[in-house]
């Protein structure tokens, strides 16, 4: 039964290595659903099993997708901006969370990204004048937040 499962297990990650494979060679090639289902992917392994490497493969194709001029997936930066601000996939980066939050009000006119960033900026304006005014703390959170 041991053999069984340990082959059943081999044959699995067999599949999906093959299946993230075709899905790069397509996505490499300019098909950008396909950088998102591949994206996607990624940051759902890298959430099981915490493993930056990974994420950091996801964010790369999140970034392809979002920073395209050709074409503009809503969906891929509000992923990066909820990778960054959970900090599953790699470190938690505020400034970062909120660039690409900007980017979706920018493009998408995203009634709840610009919402979300409006208040993150809010926040981070917050912190910066009473980093200004000797609060130690609210210096040290932005150093900690990625500003």
């Amino acid at each position: 039964m041991k053999n069984f499962v340990f082959c059943l297990f081999l044959c699995v990650s067999a599949f999906a290595n093959t299946q993230i494979s075709g899905l790069e060679k397509e996505c490499e090639a300019g098909n950008l659903d396909k950088c998102f289902e591949l994206a996607t992917n990624l940051e759902n392994s890298c959430d099981k099993t915490k493993n930056f490497e990974v994420g950091a493969k996801a964010i790369k194709y999140y970034e392809k997708i979002c920073n395209s001029d050709e074409t503009f997936f809503y969906g891929a930066c509000l992923r990066l901006a909820g990778i960054y601000i959970r900090g599953n996939c790699t470190q938690k980066n505020s400034a970062k969370a909120l660039k690409y939050l900007k980017l979706c009000c920018d493009k998408e006119h995203a009634d709840n990204a610009c919402s979300v960033y409006q208040r993150g900026l809010a926040s981070v304006e917050h912190f910066r004048s009473k980093c200004k005014n000797g609060e130690q703390s609210a210096c040290e959170r932005l150093k900690s937040e990625g500003y």
